[in-house]
C-alpha cells in the first residue's frame, strides 16, 4: 500500500505550522506562565537541573539549550547555578572557548549578569585544563565589567601561576590581597602544594 503526502497536507496537520499556513483553523494560544507551589517548583528546577547535567555528561549540548529556553519559555526562574552545568559540561570534552561563551549567554540571553562564583568557575575550569592564557583573557573581562573577585578568585590565579612555576608573582599576588579586603587564608600551603 502506497501513501502519497502533499507537502500542503502534510503541514496543514501540524500546529507549529500555522505561521505559516493562514488556512489551519487550529489556533493555540501561547504557553501561559507556570504557577506551582513552592515544592512543585523546586521540584522542576531539580527536575531541570538533572535533566541538564545528564545531556552534559553525554556532551548533548543542542538538547541542553532547548532545555534551557523551554525552562525560559514556561518563565521557571533560573539561577547562576543553572550555568554552572554548561561551564563544566564544555570543559569536560574540552570546549574551553564555548564554556567561555556561556558568560554571554547568561547576559544577553537570559538577562542573567555573571558573578563572581560564575567568573570563578570559570577561571577554575581553564586553569585545571591548562588553558592559562584563556585564564588571562577571562580575569581581565571579569575586571572590566566590574566584578568583585574574592579569596577564590586570588586561590586560582595564584593556581595559575603556579603551574606555570611563576612564584614570585604568585607571593606578590597573595601580599595584594589584603589591600583588596581579603584575608590570606592558607595560600601559603596551597603554593607549595603546587610546588611539589
Amino acid at each position: 500500500m502506497a501513501f502519497s503526502f502533499s507537502s500542503s497536507s502534510f503541514l496543514k496537520c501540524h500546529p507549529w505550522t500555522q505561521s505559516q499556513n493562514s488556512t489551519n483553523p487550529l489556533s493555540f494560544p501561547p504557553p501561559k506562565p507556570i504557577s506551582l507551589p513552592f515544592s512543585a517548583r523546586h521540584e522542576r528546577v531539580a527536575s531541570d537541573f538533572s535533566l541538564l547535567q545528564k545531556l552534559g555528561n553525554v556532551g548533548s549540548f543542542d538538547s541542553m539549550r532547548g532545555v534551557l529556553d523551554d525552562m525560559k519559555k514556561l518563565q521557571v526562574e533560573l539561577v547562576e547555578g543553572t550555568f554552572f552545568i554548561f561551564i563544566e559540561s564544555y570543559a569536560k570534552f574540552e570546549l574551553y572557548d564555548e564554556a567561555i561563551r556561556v558568560l554571554d549567554m547568561m547576559w544577553k540571553v537570559f538577562g542573567m549578569k555573571p558573578g563572581t562564583f560564575s567568573y570563578n568557575l570559570l577561571l577554575n575550569v581553564l586553569v585545571d585544563g591548562n588553558k592559562l592564557k584563556l585564564v588571562e583573557n577571562v580575569h581581565s573581562r571579569m575586571l572590566d565589567e566590574g566584578v568583585k573577585a574574592d579569596v577564590s578568585t586570588f586561590n586560582i590565579l595564584i593556581k595559575a601561576l603556579c603551574k606555570t612555576h611563576q612564584i614570585r608573582p604568585a607571593i606578590l599576588m597573595m601580599e595584594e590581597m589584603p589591600m583588596y579586603g581579603l584575608v590570606r587564608m592558607r595560600l601559603f600551603t596551597a603554593i607549595m602544594q603546587e610546588l611539589y
